[in-house]
């Protein structure tokens, strides 16, 4: 299978058949590995997440120079239209062999008829255009002609978001564009050192080592400080051996200050009621350390439970343990017994954009409010987990009031104090997070 193929498949499978981006890469390079394929996934991946990053985007120029509405043209031409106008606009691939290609694509998957339509829709826009300083300035001529006046109608078109994730990023920052344009950026792999397992001089011989590129970060939000690092590795990074040796976890900074944020107590019990895929239960387990403590991690799947245990063994902690438990159930033993529940909700995903494109298409306006009925009955059951005088660390990966600021308020009037809150604005560095810690002020 050709390249394009490959990603024309991954294409598909997260637009026609509501696979989600990364579980469809996933996939798709795994089914090549076990089928002896020889696949350039730097350059499918590049396509794929192009496209995806960029739908609204291409649907927008597509759609003009069609005279059609995008879900009016065959399910399969859309994704031969995609891939084709992406290549050329954004991937230096001439016009001529990204026309051709993707005539021979939708000629292959028995389009043949259409093929005339595929030739004519994508020569027309690049015809248009040629001699266009670069396709962002491009798409925002014509957004700017077709929605004059209307700021974020172009901003949507320009940057690929729905008006109402736009909206909602204005009742959180002065500076929407700076979101809207930072969901382009190269994503850095971040880590976090174990430090129970490594020192930062065992491990920066062990990057030597390796050949891992490294760089020491310092991080500072809400009172609290630490450190990270970005990673460059020449490989998978489950390939190195610093990696098989436990002495860190693949971990975002906005989910790290989750765990740094939590309070140390001495002998404390924690639980991580949604703790897949374990980082924040992890980095708590190493933390605690200092002081004893033991962390119990839960996940409604079986299957993301054992990812945690091998995350477990690969680190060698011993103070934690886990179980597969519904958060929204009560567990009667779990009553009153922990110092700290930890709360990472299902959530929107709003901060997380640049990490998963999909997110933007395949939540829905009314979605947040639909979590957040979700959020507080995990919410309303988990307090009971916690000791008069202990702490919820609650935190979510986006940025709306009913999922962050309005749960606050409900756990206010449940018997907790909020003692800080954080808002992190997504950027090059971290995710978009919200992040509360709650001192629990009565028996429930």
């Amino acid at each position: 299978m050709s390249d394009r193929e490959t990603a024309y498949k991954i294409l598909n499978d997260i637009f026609n058949n509501d696979m989600l981006y990364q579980d469809a890469l996933a996939s798709a390079f795994e089914n090549a590995k076990k089928a002896g394929e020889d696949v350039n996934k730097a350059w499918v991946t590049r396509l794929v997440k192009g496209v995806t990053e960029r739908y609204l985007s291409l649907v927008f120029l597509i759609e003009e120079q069609a005279g059609r509405k995008f879900e009016k043209i065959h399910k399969n031409v859309r994704i031969v239209l995609l891939s084709g106008l992406y290549q050329g606009m954004y991937m230096n691939v001439p016009v001529s062999a990204a026309v051709n290609e993707s005539v021979k694509l939708a000629v292959k998957h028995k389009l043949a008829g259409l093929r005339g339509f595929v030739n004519g829709v994508l020569r027309g826009i690049f015809r248009e255009f040629e001699g266009a300083e670069s396709a962002d300035e491009f798409i925002a001529e014509k957004a700017e002609a077709k929605y004059p006046g209307d700021e974020d109608k172009q901003l949507s078109v320009i940057t690929s978001t729905p008006v109402w994730i736009i909206k909602n990023y204005e009742n959180y920052s002065d500076d929407v564009k700076s979101i809207l344009y930072g969901q382009f950026s190269e994503q850095v792999l971040t880590i976090s050192p174990l430090r129970s397992r490594t020192s930062d001089t065992q491990l920066q011989e062990a990057f030597k080592k390796e050949n891992t590129g490294f760089s020491l970060k310092n991080f500072s939000a809400s009172g609290e400080e630490f450190s990270y690092y970005e990673i460059s590795p020449g490989k998978a990074v489950y390939e190195l051996p610093s990696f098989k040796k436990g002495y860190y976890i693949v971990q975002d900074p906005a989910s790290m200050l989750a765990s740094e944020m939590v309070p140390l107590i001495p002998e404390m019990k924690v639980i991580d009621v949604c703790a897949a895929p374990g980082g924040k239960a992890i980095h708590l387990a190493d933390r605690i350390t200092a002081v004893s403590g033991h962390v119990t991690a839960c996940d409604i799947s079986a299957t993301k439970v054992d990812k945690i245990n091998d995350t477990i063994k690969r680190t060698g902690l011993v103070n934690i343990t886990t179980l597969p438990a519904d958060a929204a159930k009560n567990i009667k033993n779990f009553n009153n017994f922990f110092d700290v529940a930890v709360c990472d909700l299902p959530c929107s995903g709003l901060g997380v954009i640049a990490k998963k494109p999909d997110i933007k298409y395949k939540t829905g306006e009314s979605d947040p409010a639909e979590l957040s009925k979700l959020q507080k009955s995990i919410l309303e059951n988990v307090i009971r987990y916690v000791k008069c005088g202990g702490y919820i660390c609650f935190s979510t990966c986006t940025l709306t009031k009913c999922e962050n600021e309005d749960n606050v308020k409900f756990l206010c009037e449940k018997g907790f104090t909020e003692i800080k809150s954080v808002t992190l604005i997504p950027d090059r560095e971290h995710d978009g997070f919200f992040i509360s810690i709650l001192k629990k002020n009565r028996e429930d």
